[in-house]
């Protein structure tokens, strides 16, 4: 097990994106990990928490302002469907709090190995009192804490439980997903800076009393921006 975190520097830019659709399965998404000047820019820096502190909430970059797309890939044959992510919630009995904390892990049911660099898992859920946020690797079984990102965005115009969302990347180190295989368990902590409480009872990728994994389509994940499972708020 691994334990630890990643800092960046945060882009001070505005995005603008509008999501295509994508033909070959659901709708284009919003991909951190080809940004610039943010956590999803290789060689940008930071550090990773060597000491391995469980408590060291680190900023995560500007995704800027995401426009929602509506596209769906739960269920669906090849190209979709191969990958998927599974969640359970650590928050299963504070809906209300400090902290959204999510354990969650990305199964491989294809036969092709996956580069972790090219996914991206989103969590969609709403702020309630806008503010800067941070987030912390409070675990990973297989992929070292130091190798996960995270962006931030909002949800223009905001969507059914939806009014923000947190992108989980991962750096090239983390190395690759193999077929048949799959990430293990890792845990994702995200506040805000002012330690003001989230309300996650509304929020569309939120599953209460959820306590082992299992998959949930409301968690999208990307590959190369392009989504191929879950589904997006409308």
């Amino acid at each position: 097990m691994t334990n630890g975190s990643r800092t960046g520097a945060a882009s001070t830019a505005v995005l603008w994106l509008a999501l295509a659709a994508s033909a070959a399965c659901g709708r284009m998404g919003y991909d951190p990990i080809a940004r610039s000047g943010n956590d999803g820019a290789a060689g940008t820096g930071g550090v990773t928490d060597a000491g391995g502190d469980p408590d060291a909430i680190m900023p995560g970059g500007d995704g800027g302002v995401l426009e929602a797309g509506t596209g769906s890939c739960a269920d669906a044959g090849p190209p979709c469907g191969a990958l998927k992510v599974q969640y359970a919630s650590a928050n299963q009995d504070k809906p209300t709090g400090t902290w959204i904390r999510a354990h969650l892990n990305v199964v491989n049911n294809g036969a092709e190995n996956i580069p972790l660099a090219e996914l991206t898992i989103r969590y969609w859920y709403t702020m309630e009192a806008p503010q800067p946020q941070t987030w912390a690797c409070d675990y990973s079984t297989t992929v070292p804490c130091g190798d996960f990102m995270i962006t931030f965005s909002t949800i223009v115009p905001a969507r059914g439980g939806a009014s923000d969302a947190f992108d989980v990347g991962f750096f090239p180190a983390a190395g690759t997903l193999a077929a048949g295989g799959q990430t293990q368990g890792f845990g994702i902590r995200v506040g805000k800076s002012d330690f003001s409480d989230y309300s996650q009872s509304d929020d569309y990728s939120y599953v209460p009393n959820q306590s082992q994994l299992t998959d949930n389509p409301k968690i999208t994940l990307y590959r190369n921006g392009v989504l191929v499972w879950g589904t997006e708020p409308r």
